[in-house]
């Protein structure tokens, strides 16, 4: 028994063997036939399944056995029971290569009984055969059609692509199809063709999208074109065309589907569109630029000491990523491309004198402009001939730092410290070259600071820095005497350019109205310990902030201004109301009013 069917197998012939046949049952049946091709060639070494499901019986054959393509299925009962009766199903089943080829059902008669036998025969319909699918890929949203060849396609065949049947099945001959391709998603999946009567084929075909860009490499070239790139992205096509601002490119290679590699155009100097579009239309675009070969106009500073190690930079224009930079013939190190038009670069040692700085981007073009070498004392510290205010600055912004190589560390000692701002306090107002610019004036209102030291004192680590020299330099002068000029100096060019106030002031709370946090902001025109006092309506007491020791300056955004969370000195939120806050430092003192909101 198997699945609840009979099993026989008859592989004799009884000879003088009398089964009874009664009325409209047999116990003893044959069924026979032959198994062929299209053109009547018999077909040999078939597996043929012959069964009565309403007997529940089965047999197995293959053909070949008992002639050419003939299968022969004896079905005997030699207990008195039917094995077909009048209206029986019996169904024939041919296998080829382990697939259902062909299916016959006979339904048995009285004359088949009068018989004994029953002959079906079957013809093989060829099998179903995908050679292509054109194109091999479409849009995850569907609605493209292609084009599928191959041989055998049906009237009625279907069509499936990763299990989502397709519409438009369109038979145009028994080797083409055309399909519209349904929705999928993105990636490969199983073209399956089925034809009415046989069983299915696979082909694959790929959900492609839109295509996008992420990064072209590199993203300039000379406008004269002729440069190689490489595009990078996904979902690029093969057939696809690149356009530079319009102009079609060369050599376009489809490295894969996310890489084209592509010869530039010539160009116009400047930034251009790079479009690239598929054989279905869809497209994408990315910016690129077209360069020429360099060009210098300025190097800020000029001049470096000999000894070498300072950063200058380089204005021009077209520099491109990996230019090389030499100063009379010396290799400079730490080129770093700002910008194309902006290079920052590490001078050489050299010697005295003027020399000819060369850059030389990748691609061999070069220009050159001229720097010289000179030998300035190092409490020079700006090396623009003369000391001045902008020297004890330079060393009150990088005060406290230790390290090689820093600009304020005048004595060389690793550190910058007190005694470098003495030490260029001490030349104050000297010339260090013949050639230096006019001394700046002492009684001069006008001490805004250089552009690049400007820009140093906006860090906010710079700024807490050089108040804090402040703080050094006239705690010192209280007692040395020779440092009362910088000291005085150094605090009025730093109330002119606004890093510390002029005077102490406590600052309204933000927000106000609150509930239940505020921030109090204040602002220091000396070095103090600062306290905050909180009181109720009534003058009671509510909270002390002790804040601590603050240098000169504003403390006005948060985390710098002092927080008070709205609760009392024994960690209770305080209810709603007015309330005042004062503040005391050193020999200041002021008080304002704030309110907490319900």
């Amino acid at each position: 028994m198997k699945h609840g069917i009979r099993w026989f197998y008859v592989g004799l012939v009884i000879l003088g063997l009398s089964i009874p046949m009664v009325g409209n049952t047999a116990s003893f049946f044959i069924v026979s036939g032959h198994v062929t091709d299209e053109e009547n060639s018999p077909l040999n070494g078939l597996e043929v399944t012959v069964s009565n499901e309403a007997k529940n019986l089965m047999l197995m054959q293959f053909t070949g056995d008992s002639g050419p393509g003939t299968y022969a299925a004896t079905f005997i009962d030699f207990f008195g029971k039917s094995v077909a009766d009048i209206n029986d199903e019996i169904k024939v089943s041919v296998k080829q290569m382990g697939i259902v080829a062909a299916e016959e059902t006979k339904r048995i008669a009285q004359a088949d009984l009068d018989k004994g036998f029953v002959n079906v025969d079957l013809k093989i319909i060829p099998r179903l055969k995908l050679d292509s699918i054109s194109p091999d890929n479409a849009l995850a949203s569907g609605g493209s059609i292609v084009k599928i060849l191959g041989e055998n396609f049906q009237e009625g065949v279907t069509v499936t692509f990763g299990g989502v049947e397709a519409s438009n099945v369109v038979v145009v001959s028994d080797t083409e199809l055309s399909v519209t391709v349904p929705a999928g998603s993105r990636g490969a999946v199983n073209v399956m063709v089925t034809n009415p009567d046989s069983p299915p084929a696979l082909i694959r075909f790929t959900y492609i999208d839109v295509p996008r860009l992420t990064k072209i490499i590199p993203d300039n070239a000379l406008a004269s074109g002729g440069s190689t790139v490489q595009i990078l992205g996904e979902n690029f096509q093969e057939g696809v065309t690149v356009t530079f601002g319009g102009i079609e490119a060369s050599n376009v290679v489809v490295v894969s589907d996310t890489e084209l590699s592509v010869t530039v155009p010539a160009g116009t100097r400047g930034a251009v569109n790079v479009m690239v579009t598929n054989p279905d239309s869809l497209s994408a675009s990315i910016q690129f630029t077209y360069i020429d070969v360099p060009r210098l106009t300025s190097i800020i500073p000029d001049k470096a000491l000999a000894l070498g190690g300072s950063t200058v930079q380089i204005l021009g224009e077209n520099f491109q990523e990996g230019a090389a930079v030499t100063f009379g013939g010396i290799e400079a190190s730490n080129v770093v491309v700002v910008s194309d038009t902006e290079l920052s670069v590490t001078v050489p040692a050299g010697t005295r004198g003027a020399v000819e700085v060369i850059v030389t981007n990748p691609d061999s073009h070069s220009a050159s402009i001229q720097f010289a070498y000179i030998d300035y004392p190092p409490w020079d510290v700006d090396k623009n001939g003369s000391v001045n205010i902008f020297d004890l600055v330079t060393v009150a912004s990088q005060f406290g730092q230790s390290g090689q190589g820093l600009s304020g560390d005048i004595d060389r000692n690793g550190t910058v410290n007190i005694f470098d701002l003495v030490l260029v306090a001490s030349h104050f107002g000297e010339a260090t070259v013949a050639t230096a610019p006019p001394l700046i004036s002492l009684n001069s209102k006008d001490f805004g600071a250089p552009q690049h030291l400007s820009m140093r004192l906006t860090d906010r680590d710079a700024g807490m820095r050089t108040r804090v020299a402040l703080t050094e330099l006239e705690n010192l002068s209280e007692t040395d005497p020779s440092v009362l000029l910088p000291a005085k100096l150094l605090r009025q060019w730093l109330v002119t350019s606004g890093e510390i106030p002029s005077e102490s002031m406590l600052l309204p709370n933000y927000p106000n109205p609150f509930n239940p946090e505020t921030w109090i902001p204040y602002q220091l025109a000396n070095s103090s310990n600062v306290t905050i006092f909180i009181y109720d309506v009534l003058g009671q007491p509510v909270r002390r902030l002790d804040i601590g020791h603050r240098h000169a300056g504003r403390y006005v955004e948060h985390p710098q201004a002092a927080h008070w969370d709205g609760r009392n000195d024994a960690g209770e939120l305080v209810t709603s109301g007015v309330y005042f806050y004062s503040m005391k430092a050193n020999e200041f003192s002021a008080m304002r009013k704030m309110v907490i909101g319900k």
